[in-house]
């Protein structure tokens, strides 16, 4: 496990800024339209998308504007330093909001308290 206290301090979510207007561009992926720019970061995985997000302004409002890692930023913030953290490549933002919407374990179907992070799994207490 992770000391959480450790974690939030060395990994600041900054997702709570104001986010100021982009002066750099997103280069060839500024002709995408919004939707399909989003649906296509949904599906990268999480390292990579939080190394695009830090490459600009407009990158980080592109990432921002993910549904399923707002939603994450919002409800799971130390699940996502968690992966950060541990520079998680199989694994999309759209797969890990979707293992967090359910509350069994893969394993038991008892109560989840755990992310299996190796797999991007919920699993509980005995089974961890």
């Amino acid at each position: 496990t992770l000391d959480l206290a450790t974690l939030r301090a060395r990994l600041p979510l900054d997702n709570d800024r104001p986010t100021l207007p982009a002066h750099q561009p997103l280069g060839a992926l500024a002709v995408l339209p919004n939707e399909l720019l989003c649906e296509i970061l949904a599906n990268v995985d999480i390292a990579a998308l939080t190394t695009f997000r830090r490459a600009n302004r407009a990158a980080r409002a592109a990432v921002d504007s993910i549904p399923e890692y707002a939603t994450l930023v919002k409800s799971h913030p130390d699940v996502l330093r968690a992966v950060v953290a541990s520079s998680a490549t199989s694994y999309t933002c759209r797969d890990l909001h979707a293992e967090l919407q359910n509350t069994k374990c893969r394993k038991c179907s008892a109560e989840a308290t755990h992310v299996y992070l190796i797999t991007c799994h919920l699993v509980c207490r005995r089974c961890f």
